[in-house]
């Protein structure tokens, strides 16, 4: 499918935690950066807290998201396992996608995932340890405070050029404070 973007979210088994330190945070941005190169997705988003993660893909014809998906969960399950010495799956349920429009709903769906900690009420601690994309967007640097790295240069470039088309706003980080109570909501519904 083309220009289309996959809003992915996981959650955690109930009330545990599936990121509980920088290190956690650090790895699976690897793992996003690594498969990131290999199979050539575009990642405009994501969001990392304690309990739960959303990302923001546009899958490749030869890559489907499910092989992507098929991949990074896994080898963090596998990571995380050995860490802490548990067994057996890590996320409640298999991933979730939702299929948009990309042209449409592109700007507003970074925006959503970037207020994840926000919409999620990950508590005062959660909101301290969430690592999101936002920094990249707002101080052109691809590090996170966390220490994430991943490429996305090409993929803001792109949502930075549909904020030009908003044309009411003059930042990203302005467009990320303007958010209304209905747009949370039409989201949330998705």
């Amino acid at each position: 499918l083309q220009d289309v973007a996959y809003y992915v979210s996981l959650e955690g088994p109930q009330n545990e935690l599936i990121f509980k330190d920088a290190a956690d945070y650090k790895k699976y941005g690897e793992l996003l950066a690594k498969f990131k190169d290999e199979f050539q997705f575009k990642l405009y988003a994501y969001a990392l807290l304690p309990m739960r993660l959303e990302l923001l893909i546009e899958a490749t014809e030869d890559h489907p998201i499910s092989e992507i998906m098929q991949k990074i969960t896994p080898s963090y399950t596998k990571y995380y396992n050995h860490r802490y010495q548990r067994k057996g799956t890590l996320f409640q349920k298999r991933f979730r996608s939702i299929i948009l429009e990309k042209d449409s709903y592109l700007l507003a769906l970074t925006r959503f995932v970037h207020l994840a900690p926000f919409r999620v009420h990950a508590g005062e601690d959660g909101m301290k340890l969430a690592q999101t994309s936002y920094g990249a967007y707002v101080n052109e640097s691809p590090l996170t405070p966390g220490g994430i790295s991943v490429n996305m240069n090409s993929e803001i470039s792109e949502v930075k050029a549909k904020l030009l088309e908003v044309g009411n706003v003059s930042s990203y980080e302005q467009y990320e404070q303007a958010i209304d109570k209905v747009e949370l909501e039409l989201f949330d519904k998705k």
